[in-house]
């Protein structure tokens, strides 16, 4: 039987790692991760399993070429970072999938901000970059699905120090930046629901007539839609505490990070008009009372 390969970007990252993890666990496909560095410890870990790690590097489309060869399908994301040309990385992407004869692309971004909010946000460059490279997708006549997703709900875990004690008092607390106790968040378990929403439009994809519902489409991921006050109360239910939300006022310093949490706090990115109860792509996502008993509630017994 030929290997049903699929490329993985970023897969020693949280959403790489994520479908990563899906792809072996269901059987059907066979992962191959695409690292910018595979002599990287995470790259040797994956390597010490048994599983095909090719060296890529976004910026440079004859790698990811080489990288994509015989891949059926390619699971892709951007990473912003300082001196990265986002767009750039994803128009090479799509570009060398499309040389190569890959079947279909799944894309994980963000809608643009400055559309969303009619030109008040201007500089959510994670946002607007995301969406230039989905438009330059939808034109490519690759196959493809965008998924967009929330704030994770992975970063929760301890090592990101949002549920942490108070500083002064002790007392465990959930800490956020900008957003007051009673601003609304979107919330995505990466772990969970993007490897099962990706599994399904991997399925999918070679019915022409379940490609047709999904292809050159956009879906949000969403675990949960709630206020941050609301979250604090879940998360204290968890762990059997009374756990208080705490966050910072004002700005950072980071003119991009600034704005797109103003955005936040307007309400802009938090997909208010999608009907989170609704079954996306027929999955039916997680919780975050699951989340939190299954990846929180043990790291703090």
């Amino acid at each position: 039987m030929v290997a049903r390969v699929v490329a993985v970007l970023g897969a020693t990252g949280l959403q790489g790692s994520a479908v990563f993890s899906g792809l072996l666990q269901e059987g059907t496909f066979t992962p191959r991760a695409i690292s910018r560095n595979h002599e990287s410890d995470a790259s040797k870990a994956l390597k010490a399993k048994g599983i095909e790690v090719v060296q890529a590097d976004a910026s440079d489309k004859a790698s990811l070429v080489a990288a994509f060869a015989g891949c059926e399908v390619v699971f892709a994301m951007t990473l912003t970072a300082p001196g990265v040309d986002e767009v750039a990385q994803g128009k090479n992407m799509i570009d060398a999938a499309k040389q190569v004869g890959v079947e279909f692309f799944l894309w994980t971004g963000l809608p643009s901000m400055k559309k969303l909010s009619d030109g008040k946000y201007t500089q959510c460059t994670q946002y607007d970059q995301k969406a230039e490279i989905e438009e330059y997708l939808h034109a490519s006549g690759l196959p493809n699905t965008t998924l967009h997703l929330g704030i994770f709900l992975d970063v929760l875990q301890p090592e990101h120090k949002m549920i942490w004690p108070n500083p002064t008092t002790g007392a465990l607390e959930l800490f956020f930046l900008v957003l007051g106790p009673n601003d609304i968040e979107a919330f995505t378990w990466i772990k969970h629901d993007l490897p099962a929403a990706a599994l399904a439009l991997f399925r999918a994809h070679t019915d022409p007539a379940k490609l047709a519902l999904v292809n050159n489409k956009t879906f949000p991921l969403l675990t949960a839609r709630m206020s941050m006050s609301a979250l604090a109360d879940k998360v204290g239910a968890a762990l059997g505490k009374d756990i208080a939300y705490r966050y910072r006022e004002g700005k950072l310093g980071v003119p991009e990070l600034d704005e797109m949490l103003l955005a936040h706090k307007d309400g802009f990115g938090t997909y208010r008009d999608v009907d989170i109860a609704e079954p996306t792509l027929g999955v039916q996502f997680g919780t975050v009372e699951a989340f939190l008993e299954e990846e929180i509630k043990p790291l703090f017994e």
